[in-house]
This record gives C-alpha cells, sequence and structure tokens, in this order.
C-alpha cells in the first residue's frame, strides 16, 4: 500500500491565493547617463593632519572663503617664488 503525500505549507498557501494577472503597467527603462564632458581642471588629493586640516577651516571660516581658495593662494604663493605667473594669470592663457 502507498503511503499518502504529506502536506505541503507552501501548496496550501498557493491554493488559498487568488490569481492575479501581471499589472499592464510599463516600467521606463533607465537611461544611461551621458560621458561627462572633461573639465579643464586637473583633480589632485592633498593629505592633511588632523590638526592642520581643523586650523585651514578655522582661516577659511574668519575669512569667509573655502579651504580650496586658501590652498590655491598657497600654490600662487609657490608659483612666484620659483618664478613662474600665479594660477589666476596661467589660467587666462
Amino acid at each position: 500500500m502507498a503511503k499518502p503525500s504529506r502536506p505541503s505549507l507552501l501548496g496550501s498557501i498557493q491554493s488559498d491565493m487568488p490569481e492575479t494577472p501581471a499589472p499592464a503597467a510599463v516600467v521606463p527603462i533607465a537611461q544611461p547617463k551621458p560621458a561627462p564632458v572633461k573639465s579643464d581642471v586637473v583633480k589632485s588629493t592633498v593629505y592633511l593632519h588632523p590638526l592642520v586640516h581643523r586650523k585651514l577651516k578655522e582661516i577659511a571660516f574668519t575669512k569667509d572663503c573655502k579651504i580650496h581658495d586658501l590652498l590655491m593662494d598657497g600654490v600662487s604663493r609657490i608659483l612666484v617664488e620659483h618664478g613662474y605667473p600665479t594660477v589666476d594669470e596661467l589660467k587666462q592663457k
């Protein structure tokens, strides 16, 4: 005599669920982003000690500017010290 099959929990759940048709809404496919335009700026990373970064933040806050502005001022001073034009003068060329 064959053994009766065991009841399936998944089968009982599926049999209780009404069949619903698939939604007819069309989901738009995400368009690929266009390639970025090549910038005229080269990115560089500066590693700073946390205390140096804090002091630069304080100076920038008191001068109402950004740390980037302070760094660019420093780069201009180094260029002039070595006999080159400033950053602003180089940008104009």
